[in-house]
């Protein structure tokens, strides 16, 4: 008689039992599946093309003769499916043992680039649907300084010209579009310190790629010089009716013009930069006791907190009435002091009524408006 465990304690009679479970298993596998060969899903290679205006196809990570593929080609923006179906389903099933088509999202894009001008990067933005507006990025940075001031203005259709600003709450996307950063201050805007921004030295039209603000190294209020590339001027008087101050007193190391040739050749050349050096050496002669024209300007203060103004130099207050027609609220008409000296009894004034600078009795009373360089 055989005993039934000593079979199934034989090395043999193990082999057969797992043969025999093998073929159950896939038996049953077969059975559930019907017999189906698995077919990997595929992908598509990229879900999101760039608008050209031509037809356009998005491909699968891999082909099969298994299955086909429809709707993958567009040439329109628009979110768009693309469809994978098996071409067999009595004999293919997807991994999952599924048979159902694939719906595979694409879309084709306009595409919105951000040229921040030298400023931080801004991410494209992709638009889906034709004629759609944008919302505003978060704007660039830059600690660039110059001409930037390190303020952003905003973003334009056309880079240097700036004429036309891109409206998000109006503007919409109807192609490939690039949008322009621009940087730093417009004439006529409000400047930093509450003033009016009247002269710009960007390289343009004759002027100069910044200008040189001279230093001032006496102990009353020293300061370094720098490069500017605005002119600020205040947007009230600093004094109305006031002298100049130092009647018979030469002030050393001012700008002394004793010629109305002289003037005329400095603003020809376009000779700035030196009134906020004056303005401390006239200061530091004639004290804090008394009220001058100098002496006002460096007073002048607005809620910015900006503490560098100064009375202008004859021919930066020539480039205030030369920008009048331009920039608006500034004086018209009126008689106004500069830094300038012509001599020990006179220093030289603006008309604003013309075009016409002369150099008058210190201790005549005329308007003072004071400027910023930065």
């Amino acid at each position: 008689m055989i005993n039934l465990k000593d079979v199934l304690r034989s090395p043999l009679a193990h082999c057969s039992l797992i043969f025999i479970l093998a073929f159950a298993f896939i038996a049953c596998k077969d059975l559930i599946s019907g017999g189906r060969t698995q077919i990997a899903k595929p992908a598509l290679t990229v879900n999101q093309l760039a608008f050209n205006g031509s037809p356009q196809t998005v491909t699968l990570t891999a082909t099969n003769a298994a299955y086909t593929l429809s709707g993958q080609t567009q040439t329109n923006v628009g979110n768009y499916t693309a469809t994978v179906t098996l071409t067999d389903t009595a004999n293919y099933e997807w991994e999952d043992g599924t048979t159902e088509p694939l719906i595979l999202n694409w879309s084709i894009t306009y595409t919105v680039t951000f040229n921040s001008n030298g400023g931080s990067t801004v991410v494209p933005v992709f638009v889906v649907h034709h004629g759609d507006t944008i919302t505003a990025p978060t704007p660039p940075t830059t600690s660039e300084g110059g001409i930037t001031a390190n303020r952003f203005r905003g973003w334009y259709k056309n880079n240097g010209t700036f004429a036309q600003a891109w409206d998000f709450a109006t503007d919409t996307v109807t192609e490939n579009i690039t949008l322009y950063a621009e940087w730093g201050y417009r004439l006529g805007e409000t400047g930093p310190g509450g003033g009016k921004i009247f002269y710009i030295a960007d390289g343009q039209e004759g002027r100069p790629l910044g200008f040189t603000v001279e230093g001032y190294t006496g102990t009353t209020g020293p300061f370094a010089g720098y490069t500017a590339h605005y002119l600020e001027v205040a947007s009230t008087n600093a004094a109305a009716s006031t002298r100049w101050g130092g009647n018979t007193q030469i002030f050393n190391g001012l700008t002394n013009y004793a010629i109305t040739t002289q003037v005329n050749d400095a603003i020809a050349n376009g000779v700035i930069g030196n009134g906020r050096k004056d303005t401390q050496i006239i200061i530091a002669a004639l004290g804090t006791d008394i009220e001058y024209a100098a002496r006002s300007a460096s007073a002048y203060t607005t809620d910015s907190g900006h503490t560098d103004w100064f009375l202008p130099s004859i021919t930066e207050l020539n480039l205030l009435y030369q920008s009048t027609s331009a920039v608006s609220g500034m004086p018209e008409t009126g008689y106004f002091w500069s830094s300038s000296q012509s001599s020990a009894l006179g220093a030289w004034m603006q008309i604003f009524d013309n075009d016409n600078q002369q150099p008058f009795a210190k201790n005549t009373q005329f308007t003072v408006r004071a400027m910023r360089a930065f």
